[in-house]
């Protein structure tokens, strides 16, 4: 997995270094796509950019740099090469803060990204289950509903407002929003959301006013990725 590294402008570090042209979600992507298995640092002046098109370049690299390759027997020529990219910046300690929720998102997602892809046949309920439940450690309520339905919750102190209510349907959809509820507790938003998560079974119709419903018939993790972002989108367009 690719480290994001802040550094001074006036500092050299190691690695191949490179002045950006191009801006944007979509520069850091092809970034990884183009360095990933030449070199083990990437080095990027951007001290003349905004601190939002530097934490969305880093976003994008992060992003396409994952893989899921849990069970793929590799050799060690065959991982990517590239461990950090290193931008250098004017105020490395402001941009590693300004950073914080872009880098809690690509987490979020990398986590949403390998629930989705873990095969039923080698994955069990019972390993789904636990991985929600560790969640716990982000200060999220979980609660086990039974009939391979949990609930994950995130209360905000400063919120009294009745939570937003997400709703999975089943494993697939639970992935993505267990995903987004590490999101929203990683990055401690101020509201607050209720996840009833669905991991096997049927799910009987819920007496929820204006429940959300997470999309059940997602066919990639980049899909999934995708329909978390929206999702992530809307919930924070709620603060």
């Amino acid at each position: 997995m690719v480290m994001i590294i802040f550094k001074s402008a006036g500092q050299k570090p190691d690695g191949l270094e490179l002045t950006l042209s191009a801006i944007g979600e979509e520069t850091g992507r092809i970034l990884l796509r183009d360095y990933t298995n030449q070199q083990e640092d990437l080095c990027l002046e951007a001290a003349d950019f905004d601190d939002d098109v530097i934490c969305r370049i880093a976003l994008g690299a992060e992003l396409e740099d994952y893989r899921f390759d849990k069970y793929a027997k590799l050799a060690p020529q065959d991982y990517p090469k590239l461990e950090t990219i290193t931008f250098k910046v004017k105020n490395p300690l402001e941009m590693r803060l300004k950073y914080e929720p872009y880098a809690a998102l690509a987490n979020a997602i990398r986590f949403a990204r390998d629930l989705f892809n873990e095969p039923e046949s080698l994955y069990q309920t019972e390993q789904y289950f636990f991985e929600i439940k560790r969640l716990e450690y982000l200060n999220l309520y979980f609660k086990d509903l039974g009939d391979g339905l949990v609930m994950l919750e995130w209360k905000a102190e400063s919120s009294s407002c009745e939570p937003l209510v997400l709703v999975a349907k089943n494993r697939k959809a639970t992935a993505i929003g267990a995903g987004l509820m590490k999101a929203v507790a990683l990055q401690r938003l101020p509201l607050s959301i209720r996840a009833y998560l669905k991991i096997e079974g049927e799910l009987d119709d819920f007496l929820i006013p204006h429940p959300i419903f997470i999309k059940p018939d997602l066919l990639t993790d980049e899909e999934a990725a995708k329909e978390l972002r929206k999702l992530y989108e809307h919930i924070k367009g709620e603060l």
